[in-house]
């Protein structure tokens, strides 16, 4: 204890001892405190209930504010084919989800789905210049314009057709992307049929060269091939013609095709590349006279390619067979 501490202790000692407070001054005591304790608590629970608020708000002011970013920056339904022709029970899948007949339908937009009844056919002018034919019993979801999903049925792609069918207007390229539950199909320039039915997808390359991508790996086809996907096994190859039953559906769906001003040769070609011939002629005068001479007589053809050929050779003299997948064409002698 220090010199300081000691004659204040002594003083202490003879102080006399302080006044209990009774139990009502404790009590007013008591009250005051504890009405402080609350002030102080109340004002820090405020200040919390409004931080608390104001994190909320800002939340809220970038939900929303992302949310309007997305709605204006979403893009809307974009045109992605024309209709050429169409025949039989033809309808789309509204936002519903409700099947709704497509008789007066001209056009197909992104997000649509086409479906085809039985008797149905349907040949579209696809984007910058394709020929997109659908076959009867298929379901077809339009994606954007240069990638559909196809759920079931059959599907015809041409990515350079002739410039000469109704309403089809030729550019260099024209891609498309075809999505099944398989793999996907895409082209390099060329003439395809991809079939899909259940668990098993088919490709058919009539002309040029198609690439698969599977889950396992990317597979091609040439022209004259078929790739055949069946569950989950390696796709077998197989040869197929250019012509025949198999492509008959597609014939039967080729656009109209417009003869005022065209030549026989460029008909002829028309023809040709529907069905799947090479067009042969028996001679070069034969040749020269058919790129010379106009079809006369015939404007516009909504028939198939098949009865087209009969009806147009008719008017020109010239005769014509077909013999292995090959178009002939030589004079009456």
């Amino acid at each position: 204890m220090s010199d300081i501490d000691e004659p204040l202790e002594q003083l202490l000692r003879h102080a006399d001892p302080r006044p209990t407070p009774g139990m009502a001054d404790a009590a007013a005591a008591q009250k005051a405190v504890h009405a402080e304790w609350r002030k102080v608590t109340t004002r820090r629970q405020a200040k919390k209930r409004l931080a608390g608020f104001a994190i909320a708000a800002t939340v809220l002011l970038v939900v929303f504010s992302a949310f309007n970013t997305f709605r204006i920056a979403a893009p809307g339904p974009v045109e992605v084919a024309v209709i050429q022709k169409s025949f039989g029970s033809i309808s789309f899948v509204g936002d519903r989800s409700i099947l709704t007949p497509a008789d007066a339908l001209t056009r197909v937009l992104s997000g649509q789905t086409i479906v085809t009844g039985q008797d149905a056919g349907i040949a579209l002018a696809w984007g910058d210049g394709g020929s997109l034919r659908i076959d009867r019993g298929t379901e077809i979801q339009f994606i954007s314009n240069d990638h559909i999903y196809l759920h079931i049925g059959q599907v015809y792609f041409d990515s350079q057709p002739s410039s000469l069918a109704a309403g089809y207007n030729a550019t260099d390229s024209s891609p498309l992307m075809i999505e099944t539950r398989q793999g996907s199909v895409s082209h390099v320039g060329t003439q395809y049929m991809t079939s899909i039915k259940g668990r098993t997808l088919a490709v058919s390359v009539r002309e040029g060269q198609v690439t698969v991508e599977d889950r396992r790996r990317r597979h091609s086809a040439a022209s004259g091939q078929q790739l055949l996907f069946e569950g989950g096994r390696q796709p077998l190859r197989l040869s197929i013609n250019a012509y025949g039953d198999a492509w008959d559906w597609v014939a039967d769906t080729a656009p109209p095709f417009d003869f005022d001003g065209r030549t026989i040769d460029e008909f002829l070609q028309w023809v040709g590349r529907e069905l799947g011939y090479d067009v042969v002629y028996s001679s070069d005068r034969i040749e020269h006279t058919a790129r010379r001479d106009q079809l006369m007589g015939m404007e516009r053809v909504s028939d198939s390619p098949a009865a087209a050929l009969r009806a147009g050779m008719s008017l020109t003299g010239l005769k014509w067979r077909i013999d292995e997948g090959e178009l002939h064409v030589g004079d009456s002698n």
